[in-house]
């Protein structure tokens, strides 16, 4: 008999605990959107951060593709972080946080049942070194011809279709000029050691295209690093690649940014376009 009690005991114990965890009632974390202040560097305005990985008084609460509401059991003062999420590479499998734009640090007074608005603003962390930008602002520089054919150049969009500022980058392939790779015509220096390298840009398209670097260093064969495979976009996107693997193993220290692409025969469109603005590598 005392067994059995003992038994009822424990068992009424784990119901009451189970009843007490289930009365806790969460408080909740509406973001909609996020915004995006590059400062004084005169660099681009507009992100793509899809994602934001949320902690609550040091604790993880998850990563949520925006808009999202988050439930959340802290209750009172509590110290929320919100870190700004990409998806590096075109892999929506590697969502992760950029390492090149600062934490949203707020404190949020939780209630049961009170759902408390952010909007986090993001900027680019102040250890930001930026290696090279092309903005094609009234002129751009993707004038060195590597595939031999003059008529397949980048010019300059009318004001009307430029993604950000006066203008944006365009190139058009056919079925007489079907192929183009450009050099940037300024090189620029990446330390050896190691480092975090990011390559961002905005384009739309309508076919494939590879962008990325070559690397250049007195003496040595060019080496292409154009690893970047974008595939086709009906609208603007913005593109986060990582290229720190890259250029931490090539052995290099001075690049140039370069653009490949080939006319898609299969493709319904005759007159091939990829639009292109805001190239930008940055790192740490």
């Amino acid at each position: 008999m005392k067994a059995k009690l003992v038994f009822i005991s424990i068992l009424m114990f784990i119901l009451f605990s189970c009843n007490d965890e289930q009365e806790i009632i969460p408080s909740y974390l509406y973001i909609p959107r996020n915004n995006f202040d590059p400062g004084n560097l005169k660099l681009s305005k507009q992100q793509n951060f899809q994602d934001a990985w949320i902690y609550v008084n040091d604790t993880y609460v998850g990563a949520y593709q925006l808009p999202v509401r988050v439930p959340v059991l802290a209750q009172g003062k509590a110290d929320v972080r919100v870190f700004a999420g990409i998806r590096p590479n075109g892999m929506i499998t590697h969502a992760r946080p950029y390492p090149l734009v600062n934490v949203f640090n707020t404190t949020i007074d939780l209630q049961p049942t009170i759902i408390d608005t952010l909007v986090p603003v993001y900027g680019y962390v102040p250890e930001l070194k930026i290696g090279a930008t092309e903005s094609f602002e009234t002129t751009h520089f993707f004038t060195s011809d590597k595939d031999g054919d003059l008529e397949t150049k980048m010019v300059l969009t009318p004001s009307s279709e430029s993604f950000e500022g006066l203008n944006s980058g365009v190139l058009t392939l056919d079925t007489t000029h079907r192929y183009y790779e450009s050099w940037h015509d300024a090189d620029f220096n990446l330390p050896k050691t190691i480092n975090t390298v990011f390559l961002e840009f905005h384009y739309k398209s309508d076919i494939p295209f590879f962008i990325g670097l070559v690397a250049l260093n007195s003496g040595d064969v060019p080496l292409p690093l154009i690893s970047a495979q974008m595939n086709p976009k009906s609208n603007w996107t913005k593109a986060y690649f990582d290229f720190s693997d890259i250029t931490n193993t090539s052995g290099r220290s001075n690049y140039k940014l370069a653009i490949r692409t080939a006319y898609v025969d299969t493709s319904a469109i005759k007159s091939q376009k990829i639009f292109i603005d805001n190239i930008q590598v940055l790192y740490l």
